[in-house]
């Protein structure tokens, strides 16, 4: 039974992380299993104030949303670990092989001109004053060998952060962090722009 002098709290009763249903409690309610997470809090007048996690996408978060880190997500579906480490990989295959931005114009990343520019790498470092002709996104260009080391560097470090974002990832994976594809992408982005370090 609430008092007229209760404030009422609209809470998200969360379970494992995922909600199990949204009530209306008084400042008396003692929560019982689980987590009551607050998404609103109604005024005297009995309107529902509006806060931050009230309206996700237009929406009030409800039963079977996901509520990680603070942040209340839409089941889109839930998948199993394996699937998202997949979605995962594919996220970071896209990643890895779609071209590095640089002041100087696009490189490419694809497989192929890794595997290339592995080999230029070699030859640029025990010839260093050596002539090599390659095809670039502006057409064949002459050069020496030294030069290309700039390139390869950055090439492997684009690699390289795209592997560590996943890394990063497949451990939240793997704690049930993140249990969607859309949290998946989003994790995976931020890890990779912020150049996060696996734990």
């Amino acid at each position: 039974m609430t008092n007229a002098a209760d404030t009422l709290y609209l809470k998200a009763h969360v379970v494992e992380g995922i909600v199990k249903n949204v009530v209306v409690v008084s400042d008396a309610f003692t929560p019982t299993k689980g987590e009551y997470v607050t998404i609103g809090e109604y005024d005297s007048e009995g309107n529902l104030v509006e806060s931050s996690l009230l309206r996700i996408n237009g929406e009030v978060p409800s039963q079977e949303w996901v509520y990680s880190n603070g942040i209340f997500e839409k089941i889109e579906e839930v998948f199993s670990t394996r699937h998202l480490l997949r979605h995962l990989a594919d996220i970071r295959y896209n990643k890895e092989v779609a071209g590095l931005e640089t002041p100087d114009g696009r490189i490419a990343t694809d497989r192929h001109s890794q595997s290339v520019l592995s080999s230029l790498y070699t030859i640029a470092k025990d010839r260093p004053d050596e002539m090599i002709s390659f095809k670039g996104s502006e057409g064949f260009e002459r050069v020496k060998a030294s030069t290309l080391v700039a390139v390869a560097d950055a090439v492997r470090a684009h690699v390289q952060l795209a592997y560590q974002a996943e890394h990063v990832v497949a451990q939240l994976i793997e704690k049930e962090e993140v249990r969607t594809k859309e949290a998946v992408t989003r994790a995976f982005n931020e890890a990779f722009y912020t150049k996060t370090e696996p734990v």
